[in-house]
C-alpha cells in the first residue's frame, strides 16, 4: 500500500510540476526524445493506449470502453474539464464522437513506466476530425490539434485497462482555428 501511496504522490507532484511550468515552457521546442527499449508489459500499455486511441478514432465508444477501467472511479481530465466515473465521460464523450467524421487519433512519443500491476505513461496526441453539424456552413467543419498527456493505467486480470487520462491541448493558435 506504501508503494501506492508513494506512487500517487510522485504522480501528483510530477502534475503540480508540469502544471506550473506550462507557460514557462511556451514556444520551447519539445524534440521527440529516441525510441525505448521496451519491456513486454510496457508494450501492452502501449498497445493499450493505441487501441484506445484507434477506438476514438472509430467514433467507437465500446472500443473506448474496453480499454478503461469503466466504473465510478474513471477519471479524465481535458483541460480544465473533468469527468469522474464511466457514466460522466460516456455522456461527454457519446455526442462528440457521433459528430466525427473523417477522424484520425495518434498518440506519439509514449514513455510508458509500470511498476507491479500499476503504470502511467506520458505521451503527445494529434487529432484531425471533422465536426459533421448542420451548425456549420456545409455541414462540415475540421478541427486539428494537438497535446500532451498523462495516462494512468492498472492490471485487471491479464489486461492494462486506463483508469485516469489528463490530456492538455497545445497552446499558440488560437481557439477554433486550424494547424498548418
Amino acid at each position: 500500500m506504501r508503494a501506492i501511496n508513494t506512487l500517487t504522490f510522485s504522480l501528483a507532484a510530477l502534475g503540480l510540476a508540469l502544471a506550473g511550468s506550462g507557460n514557462a515552457h511556451e514556444g520551447e521546442d519539445d524534440a521527440v526524445a529516441a525510441p525505448l527499449e521496451l519491456s513486454v508489459e510496457e508494450i501492452a500499455v502501449v498497445d493499450t493506449l493505441n487501441a484506445y486511441a484507434g477506438a476514438v478514432a472509430a467514433a467507437d465508444l465500446d472500443a473506448v470502453k474496453a480499454a478503461v477501467v469503466a466504473d465510478e472511479n474513471f477519471a479524465y481530465v481535458e483541460g480544465s474539464h473533468l469527468d469522474l466515473g464511466w457514466d460522466s465521460f460516456a455522456k461527454h464523450m457519446a455526442p462528440e464522437l457521433a459528430a466525427f467524421g473523417d477522424a484520425t487519433y495518434v498518440f506519439s512519443d509514449i514513455r510508458p513506466f509500470v511498476s507491479g500491476a500499476m503504470a502511467y505513461a506520458h505521451l503527445r496526441y494529434d487529432m484531425d476530425v471533422v465536426v459533421l453539424s448542420d451548425q456549420f456552413e456545409g455541414g462540415r467543419h475540421p478541427v486539428s490539434m494537438e497535446g500532451v498527456g498523462t495516462v494512468v493505467l492498472v492490471k485487471d486480470a491479464d489486461a492494462w485497462k486506463i483508469r485516469h487520462m489528463h490530456m492538455v491541448r497545445e497552446t499558440g493558435a488560437a481557439e477554433g482555428t486550424l494547424k498548418e
